[in-house]
């Protein structure tokens, strides 16, 4: 058993200033800018960036969200191709701009990256998701498109951060 941790994890711990979730339910921690605020969000918890001034519409956030399979157990590869099926139908066939695999916390996850219409206003997200038991795990990040590159890296390392315990 490799008692290292990975090399971002480590960094994360050690970014002053980040502050730890914990889901005591779900097992699960995940850290966050101390600038950022946490905020329940129905059957989420998002972690939202500062306003950028008091004209500023919309706040960048990361957000997970754990849903229940026990009812419709399904694998991975059915989870995504539900998941592009209903992105395509509300957002239109151009909608998804990447896909790829990687790893989130220990598990084999997929990564998309797409356009969302939402309540009049065009979003950026980038999302992954994974199956664990009867849980799907969903990491999203969310931005305007002329804000996503600016906020991409802190809401990557608040995904990174991501670990069962």
């Amino acid at each position: 058993m490799n008692l290292l941790l990975p090399a971002r994890l480590l960094l994360l711990m050690l970014i002053p200033g980040w502050l730890t979730y914990t889901d005591n339910a779900n097992k699960f921690t995940m850290n966050y800018p101390k600038e950022w605020t946490q905020k329940a969000v129905g059957n989420a918890i998002a972690f939202l960036s500062p306003r950028a001034d008091d004209k500023d519409q919309f706040q960048e956030n990361v957000n997970i969200m754990v849903q229940d399979l026990s009812a419709q157990p399904m694998t991975l590869e059915q989870y995504t191709d539900l998941s592009k099926k209903q992105i395509t139908e509300n957002s239109g066939a151009g909608a998804i701009l990447s896909q790829g695999s990687r790893s989130i916390g220990g598990q084999k996850a997929v990564e998309m990256v797409y356009n969302l219409n939402y309540q009049g206003r065009v979003l950026k997200i980038k999302q992954y998701w994974f199956i664990k038991g009867n849980k799907a795990f969903l990491l999203t990040y969310t931005a305007e498109p002329s804000q996503f590159s600016k906020y991409e890296e802190t809401a990557t390392s608040v995904i990174n951060s991501f670990g069962f315990f």
